[in-house]
């Protein structure tokens, strides 16, 4: 069973930064693809075939796929014969009391129960929207698939009671969970005791590839300014180097509430520049000499692994299993610890072998098929095979 077929629908409820970029892809990919959005703003942008945000490369697949109407969209759902897949990207903002506000999971699902036919197949993002979704439809047998994309173990994450109870419970009760890497399969079978299915990343390659730069370039990191990115820890490691080197740190984030402004001020750094976020960032990669992750804790490393898709040589920790598929491959090389003195001599080591990252350059360019969809599907063929079993 496959979820590509010429007389089938994917809809995609909810298009903000997760389910428009995934619209967007899944079209470009030759899928038929109908997106529910309310908010004007996404709506009146798509309308010119554009985004309403910044992201690589998404307004020329836009542009593509709204033309040649693989993606269409609207502000609701109508009921359709035939076979869809419902894939709930919506958000679950933080209330003032700090508590998820759900109104816009049950109004997605609400619409979702309303329209769904007997051969359709629900694919969830996110362990808050699978809960609300199974609940609200918990009678009507339509098969489920939810995305786990954050750990059981309450070392990592204190989820809400309501959490703890409810996200182990849909999975025994034939939810099926999806996750990314082995080590989180891991972790879910030994606190839940649940059996996931890996459905590993995938991303459209870029329309070029690096250049190696000298080694007194720029250095870059790039992601959401939050602690388990470990900006703390390479902001402190760049204050150290500031005396042995002259290349700049740059780094590519939205820093509107002054996160990374304030750990700069903290540390004293003076080479380290906050860029904001771009369409071009494999532009801003062909300027620099180096991509750094200091990631505490990741699910699928996203940004490490197009940073790798487009040749830029990366030194990063191992936050994940798939990282250290990836060094076994000579493709990214590895920070051994998170203390800030031992990311400092990493990176400066790293600079001065020349050769190694051009052998590492040379190597992550020749690894695009690991990131390709025709890698990803096999996993999704799987793991919607068994959900549809289940109906």
């Amino acid at each position: 069973m496959s979820i590509q077929s010429d007389n089938e629908e994917v809809v995609v409820v909810g298009l903000g930064y997760v389910g428009l970029t995934l619209a967007a892809h899944l079209a470009n990919i030759g899928m038929n693809v109908y997106g529910v959005e309310v908010r004007n703003i996404v709506l009146s942008n798509l309308k010119e075939n554009q985004s309403f945000f910044l992201e690589e490369n998404l307004n020329a697949i836009l542009n593509d796929v709204i033309t040649n109407k693989k993606f269409t969209f609207g502000d609701s759902i109508t009921k359709k014969r035939g076979r869809r897949t419902f894939i709930i990207t919506v958000g679950t903002p933080l209330t003032e009391n700090l508590k998820p506000n759900l109104d816009f999971i049950k109004r997605a699902s609400s619409e979702v129960a309303n329209v769904i036919n007997d051969f359709d197949l629900i694919i969830s993002y996110g362990a808050g929207v699978g809960c609300t979704t199974y609940l609200s439809m918990i009678f009507s047998k339509i098969p489920q698939i939810t995305s786990e994309r954050t750990s059981p173990d309450k070392n990592v994450y204190r989820p809400s009671f309501v959490a703890r109870v409810f996200r182990p419970w849909i999975y025994k009760n034939g939810v099926v969970c999806s996750v990314q890497t082995r080590g989180f399969k891991e972790v879910v079978k030994t606190i839940w005791g649940i059996e996931s299915f890996i459905t590993p990343n995938h991303f459209d390659f870029p329309n070029s590839t690096y250049s190696l730069q000298p080694s007194t370039s720029p250095c870059i990191t790039v992601g959401r300014p939050v602690a388990e990115k470990g900006y703390d820890l390479l902001i402190s490691a760049w204050a150290i180097l500031e005396s042995r080197i002259e290349n700049q740190l740059w780094i590519v984030a939205d820093d509107s509430n002054h996160y990374l402004e304030s750990l700069i001020k903290a540390h004293k750094a003076k080479n380290v520049i906050i860029k904001p976020l771009t369409n071009n960032l494999f532009d801003i990669y062909d300027n620099c000499s180096l991509f750094i992750a200091t990631s505490r804790l990741e699910g699928y490393p996203n940004a490490i692994a197009e940073a790798i898709m487009f040749g830029i040589p990366v030194l990063t920790t191992v936050s994940s299993d798939v990282v250290n598929d990836w060094l076994s491959l000579g493709i990214c090389q590895k920070i051994e610890s998170l203390e800030p003195l031992q990311i400092a001599n990493a990176v400066e080591n790293a600079l001065k072998n020349e050769n190694q990252l051009k052998l590492i350059s040379k190597n992550a360019i020749k690894s695009w098929s690991l990131f390709s969809w025709e890698h990803a599907k096999p996993y999704w063929d799987k793991i919607i095979s068994v959900a549809l079993k289940n109906r």
